[in-house]
């Protein structure tokens, strides 16, 4: 081989394996043998280990006495603490927070008729977490509120979007009421609003924006709002959000496996999500190279009282740090 042509060779062989290793970074974070730069102020690491929690909604395992958790903030002045780890299938979080007004522990809810009217009472604490799997445009400054587009005066038109096409997030959604009766964190897609439609449109769909995963939550998430209600509702009135099913909870859509607890005024909610999901074109993947790190920006919300009122959001963005089962201690 001439000169020449081993330097053409080598040149298209470098720009080949910087083309793969920018297609690895694309999609959920920084990642590499180097530790990252923090791009958030919080961060939360997530080291590998063979302990695995009970699931069970207690911070009695092993695993979580053994490590200290990291504390952020909520808008309000609220904060929740958070521990995670991961093994070779899963990675588990713990999430503990105080519920902020002591009102009742959530339940599915019931029919009750007021002054002729049939109304849907439902009282929900909740908590949530959005993933920036496609690195959203100002994710790691805003959080939450790069997607919540909270419109607490009027309820109906309620969204949340990335504001770029092409762009998506992975929800997971807990519910004392409602997931937690299934054993899951409910997991979903949000998607840039569709072509044409926007949230000033006349009967907007508040739910327009969330991708249902295959498989079966184990309730109904009810977007129409009318289908569910009894057979002499009076026209006008809503019907439940969530209708529990006797299905159990299988595939995407009851990928992440959950139970929650409340000890007093504190809530204690113990996740399992595995790591290397076969539905990647919608599900993020938590690997990390034996001795690299990753980084992935995460917001969280908080739901009070009713789960389509109330919301407390992070303001800015956390870091997830995957580090390596041999990562070098920096």
């Amino acid at each position: 081989m001439s000169k020449k042509s081993s330097f053409i060779f080598f040149l298209i062989t470098g720009l080949v394996l910087m083309s793969l290793s920018n297609l690895n970074c694309s999609k959920g974070g920084n990642t590499g043998s180097k530790k990252p730069e923090n791009q958030t102020a919080e961060v939360v690491e997530s080291r590998y280990s063979e302990l695995k929690p009970a699931l069970d909604g207690l911070d009695t395992d092993e695993l979580w006495t053994t490590m200290e958790p990291t504390t952020i903030a909520i808008e309000d002045g609220q904060t929740f603490e958070v521990k995670t780890s991961y093994d070779d299938e899963n990675i588990y979080f713990l999430v503990k927070w105080l519920d902020a007004d002591g009102e009742p522990m959530s339940s599915t809810g019931s029919w009750v008729k007021k002054d002729g009217k049939w109304t849907w009472e439902f009282v929900s604490d909740g908590f949530s977490m959005i993933w920036d799997v496609n690195r959203i445009t100002d994710f790691a400054t805003t959080g939450c509120t790069t997607l919540c587009h909270d419109q607490a005066d009027d309820v109906d038109r309620r969204y949340m979007a990335p504001e770029t096409a092409g762009d998506y997030a992975e929800l997971w959604v807990w519910n004392p009421g409602v997931t937690d009766q299934k054993g899951i964190m409910a997991s979903y897609v949000i998607e840039p609003l569709p072509d044409g439609v926007t949230s000033d449109d006349a009967y907007f769909n508040n739910k327009i924006t969330w991708k249902q995963l295959p498989g079966e939550y184990g309730f109904i998430h009810n977007i129409s709002e009318t289908e569910y209600a009894p057979k002499d509702q009076i026209t006008g009135d809503k019907a439940p959000l969530y209708i529990i099913t006797d299905t159990p909870a299988s595939g995407d859509a009851g990928i992440i496996k959950a139970k929650g607890n409340i000890d007093g005024a504190t809530y204690i909610l113990e996740l399992a999500r595995p790591r290397f999901p076969s539905n990647k074109d919608d599900l993020y993947s938590f690997e990390v190279e034996e001795n690299g790190w990753k980084d992935i920006l995460f917001g969280a919300s908080f739901h009070q009282n009713n789960d389509r009122d109330s919301h407390l959001t992070m303001l800015v963005g956390a870091t997830l740090r995957l580090v390596g089962k041999n990562a070098a201690a920096e």
